[in-house]
């Protein structure tokens, strides 16, 4: 708590940039059973989509902000042709 309170320490202007979204990402991990994993990869696997996207769908439904952009698939999928 005390890094986050550091890091807003600025005021409305560090609160605001990170609020905005930008471009840069940053890694972020999270230790989780094996049976939250195994649920988490199933229903990715149902939804199509990367766990990348379905952790941030998540923390939108409880209230962080996440950008459309965020969503969309970082990789290039290859055509088949």
């Amino acid at each position: 708590m005390r890094a986050l309170k550091r890091s807003t320490s600025n005021g409305n202007r560090a609160k605001n940039a990170n609020l905005n979204g930008s471009s840069k990402e940053f890694p972020l991990q999270v230790m989780v059973s094996k049976s939250v994993r195994r649920q988490l990869a199933l229903m990715c696997a149902d939804r199509g989509e990367n766990i990348r996207m379905t952790v941030l769908r998540g923390l939108r439904a409880i209230g962080v902000r996440v950008d459309e952009t965020e969503l969309a698939e970082r990789r290039g999928r290859r055509r088949k042709e």
